[in-house]
C-alpha cells in the first residue's frame, strides 16, 4: 500500500496548504499570491520535510541516528529571506534539499570560502 502512494503529488499537493497554515500562525494574510511566494520561499524547508517523512514510511527512520534533523528543519526556515545561507559540512541536508530554490544557499564550508574570493 506504501509504494502504491505518489508522494510526490502528496507534497506538492500539501505544500500550499503548509504555507497557508505557516501565515494563518503568523496572524498575517494569506491571499492565494502570498501563499504561492511563502510556499516558494519555505521550498527547502518543505523538501527536507517530505524526505523526512517518506524515510519513516519506506525505510527504518530513527531519531536517534539522526538527532540533528529537528535543528536542520528549523535552520532552513531562514532560507525564505534572500540574504541568508546555511553553512553545513552535513551532506545529507544539501541531499535533502536539492531540486530546491534555495539549494544553492545551502553550502559546504568550503563553497562558502571559496564564494567569498
Amino acid at each position: 500500500m506504501r509504494k502504491g502512494i505518489d508522494r510526490k503529488a502528496v507534497f506538492e499537493a500539501r505544500s500550499g496548504e503548509f504555507a497557508k497554515g505557516f501565515l494563518k500562525v503568523l496572524e498575517t494574510d494569506h491571499q492565494p499570491e502570498l501563499v504561492s511566494d511563502m510556499r516558494a520561499r519555505l521550498d527547502a524547508v518543505l523538501r527536507f520535510t517530505a524526505f523526512v517523512v517518506d524515510q519513516f514510511i519506506e525505510r527504518n527512520y530513527s531519531l536517534e541516528n539522526h538527532d540533528s534533523d529537528p535543528l536542520d528543519q528549523f535552520q532552513l526556515h531562514y532560507l525564505a529571506l534572500d540574504r541568508f545561507i546555511i553553512v553545513s559540512n552535513d551532506h545529507n541536508i544539501r541531499k535533502r534539499t536539492a531540486g530546491s530554490p534555495q539549494a544553492s544557499r545551502v553550502m559546504s564550508f568550503e563553497s562558502f570560502l571559496r564564494s567569498l574570493s
